[in-house]
């Protein structure tokens, strides 16, 4: 059965040792001025910066900024909430033009697998396990609230330069918009 073109980011679901992904985030802002769009499932990579401001009516000072990763970055990790302001606005996508920062849960542990369709048309070659590949960074899926990224199926290398390492296949088959086990080859915390 042909694999569904679903894109939706990386999601989080597991360790490198086999255990289930906990749930565990950290917290991080995305100051007002930036520019990009974001949404669940976008990589995000450290910026100078902090942020201040309130989180569900508590003070925050000093929390780490963020931005949008681009190609061969060294990722900090994937947004997997939006926090809500404190009048309980929330949203899945954040929008170029911000009227306030904004705070994000992103999930930063450097021993994260994650799941991340591969953008390809065609069959991914069994032997791109084991290679590395960088991402196609994508504006969210209109209407989903979902990150548009996907694996760059034409940079798969053996040269790790690039941020993931492709471990397996998480659903379907090697045919198109295959769903592939990643994990970060450079990560910004080790």
């Amino acid at each position: 059965m042909a694999n569904v073109n679903a894109a939706s980011g990386l999601t989080p679901v597991s360790h490198i040792n086999g255990s289930g992904w906990n749930g565990k985030t950290s917290v991080y802002y995305i100051a007002q001025a930036d520019t990009n769009v974001y949404a669940v499932g976008d990589v995000v990579v450290s910026t100078p910066g902090a942020g201040d401001g309130v989180v569900n009516g508590v003070l925050v000072n000093g929390v780490p900024q963020v931005t949008k990763a681009g190609l061969a970055s060294n990722p900090r990790g994937v947004i997997v909430s939006v926090q809500q302001d404190r009048n309980g606005n929330g949203e899945r996508v954040i929008p170029a033009t911000k009227l306030r920062g904004y705070f994000v849960n992103v999930a930063d542990d450097p021993l994260l697998v994650f799941q991340l369709q591969a953008e390809n048309t065609t069959a991914v070659p069994v032997t791109a396990i084991g290679k590395y590949a960088d991402l196609n960074i994508a504006l969210s899926v209109s209407g989903q609230g979902v990150s548009g990224t996907q694996l760059a199926t034409a940079s798969i290398t053996t040269t790790a330069n690039v941020p993931l390492k492709i471990l397996g296949v998480a659903l379907g088959d090697l045919t198109a918009y295959t769903q592939l086990l990643v994990c970060f080859n450079n990560h910004d915390l080790g």
